[in-house]
């Protein structure tokens, strides 16, 4: 079984003040390293009155941000998932993040909550951020 499946229970996608949805999954390492997080984000924000409805020519369907970022955070699954399957051991915790308010006037809130006001805020010593830019 590997690490998502035995935490499902646990990943508990809570939204705390300041507009930070963070996927608590903390994969322990052994010890000794700084804690490293990981983030993608699972939003698109738009301007007030943006036409949101979801339409369908055909097989597909589109909308302004559907599949924002999904590549990004099927990727942080995929890692998780890979580090357990090839039973990688890392000295550091490596925090694995979902956040929103990523784009315009979303003004990074979920960043800025993460980084001054979350629970690891003086814990975090290294940061990598996935983001999926390709256009269609």
């Amino acid at each position: 079984m590997d690490f998502i499946t035995k935490n499902i229970f646990l990943v508990v996608i809570a939204l705390v003040s300041g507009g930070m949805l963070l996927w608590p999954l903390l994969r322990k390492g052994t010890g000794g390293g700084p804690l490293i997080a990981i983030a993608a984000h699972l939003d698109t924000v738009f301007p007030a009155g943006t036409d949101v409805k979801v339409k369908r020519t055909g097989t597909r369907l589109a909308a302004p941000g559907v599949g924002d970022d999904a590549r990004s955070l099927a990727v942080m699954l995929a890692i998780v998932r890979a580090m357990d399957r090839a039973k990688v051991q890392t000295k550091s915790d490596i925090l694995f993040v979902a956040d929103v308010g990523e784009e315009g006037p979303g003004d990074l809130r979920g960043m800025r909550q993460l980084f001054l006001k979350g629970p690891y805020k003086d814990r975090i010593k290294a940061f990598v951020s996935i983001d999926d830019r390709v256009k269609y």
